[in-house]
């Protein structure tokens, strides 16, 4: 099947061949009593269309072509063709059904590409053809074919339970795209090595699901408003709603619910570095990160989908970004909880603000990080406390800190100061 395949779409150029494009009604999926409906156009890949098989493993022969896919295949594409990627995301959302498209969309572009859905089920797409990489063969293979040996292709790699760091020490030197569930210890060492880019992927929309419920077969029959309730309840997770009865599900919820032992694990983080997660039970419909302005005390959403691990000397001030908020790890600095660099206007000189956030009036503020404080060499910088403003006035009494700190109060926050 997969040579097949290959034939069929190696260096085409268009996806025509595989592509159906429908155009539906889709009801309001919050007012089940208004008529209104908005007509939407959804993109289908099929390819039964071009190959004849009974079995697509392992790829998916018909899916929904969701945006998605889209902006994330967009994105990798402009990016450094060096860099490895991470996709995350709710299980049951299509991350593996992602591996298929992009496989699909480099195909089409004649792009030598590396396969491994587990390690029984690995395979190089080159132009001369398909070849099955057994075990850890690769080397092997490209020895006794030396017209494979050419650059370093990219491997599009599922971190399920199967495929672990050690099954990917064959494809080291290769830059890797891998898709994972939220079980960081399944990516956490391949990630800190490969200083590969996080990107995270939304669930689906309404009209998505709406548009996906034609052609999947389902479990059960929802009709509309029994399809909107689910997903107002469930989130757009696809395998729930389109694989799965209410009478399966809310057990596994209920479940992973009481077998949380930390509750904090169930509280969102929208950081570089996550803390440890409940890996049961995870945000099924996130929204994105809300950031209120400390100066007009408006609330603004920033959709943060993409994050990147960076390595630098602190010493090397010139690698720090200007107007992006960094937040480091607590062995890099100590005590400073985020760090931003701006331009002076005046000068067009690099200043750097380091921030320490206390957000309990009974969390004391020890002074003694400041004595393993990296202090850029630069001469302006600053150092900013946020605090209740109930233990301001202690911090510009603490003899630990220097007598020239002066207090500001935060608009549209009365219980917090500057310090």
């Amino acid at each position: 099947m997969l040579h097949k395949l290959f034939k069929a779409l190696w260096a085409r150029g268009s996806d025509e061949p595989i592509k159906e494009t429908r155009s539906k009604a889709v009801p309001d999926v919050y007012n089940k009593a208004s008529v209104d409906a908005t007509v939407t156009t959804s993109i289908i890949y099929d390819l039964s269309k071009v190959v004849s098989s009974d079995d697509f493993y392992p790829l998916y022969s018909r899916f929904l072509v969701r945006d998605e896919y889209v902006e994330f295949f967009k994105y990798i594409t402009s990016a450094a063709k060096s860099k490895s990627f991470l996709l995350l995301g709710q299980p049951g959302i299509g991350k593996t059904v992602y591996l298929t498209y992009h496989l699909i969309q480099r195909l089409l572009a004649g792009q030598i590409t590396i396969f491994s859905l587990n390690p029984n089920a690995r395979y190089l797409f080159h132009k001369s053809g398909v070849y099955r990489i057994l075990g850890v063969s690769l080397l092997s293979l490209q020895e006794a074919n030396p017209e494979l040996n050419q650059g370093r292709p990219l491997v599009l790699v599922d971190f399920n339970v199967s495929q672990t760091q050690l099954h990917l020490n064959v494809f080291q030197s290769n830059p890797i795209l891998a898709v994972s569930s939220p079980n960081r210890a399944r990516y956490k060492a391949w990630r800190k090595q490969s200083m590969a880019i996080q990107y995270v992927m939304k669930t689906w929309r309404w009209d998505e699901i709406f548009h996906a419920r034609h052609f999947v077969s389902a479990e059960h029959n929802y009709t509309t408003d029994e399809l909107r309730g689910c997903f107002l309840k469930y989130g757009g997770c696809a395998r729930f709603l389109l694989g799965e009865t209410p009478e399966v599900i809310e057990p596994r919820i209920i479940a992973a619910i009481k077998s949380c032992s930390d509750i904090r694990k169930l509280i969102d983080k929208q950081d570089d570095i996550p803390e440890e997660e409940s890996n049961a039970l995870i945000r099924v419909e996130p929204d994105p990160l809300k950031v209120r302005s400390l100066v007009s005390n408006t609330i603004k959403k920033i959709d943060v989908t993409c994050t990147e691990m960076r390595h630098f000397d602190p010493e090397d001030v010139g690698k720090l970004a200007p107007n992006i908020y960094y937040i480091p790890l607590s062995a890099t600095l100590p005590g400073i909880d985020s760090l931003v660099s701006y331009q002076e206007p005046s000068d067009g000189r690099l200043c750097r603000i380091f921030f320490q956030f206390t957000l309990s009036k009974l969390h004391p503020v020890n002074p003694k990080f400041l004595d393993t404080l990296w202090r850029p060499k630069d001469p302006k910088w600053s150092l900013i406390f946020v605090v209740p403003k109930q233990i301001a006035d202690n911090i510009r009494n603490n003899h630990g800190f220097p007598h020239l700190i002066t207090r500001h109060g935060i608009q549209g926050l009365t219980n917090m100061c500057l310090v």
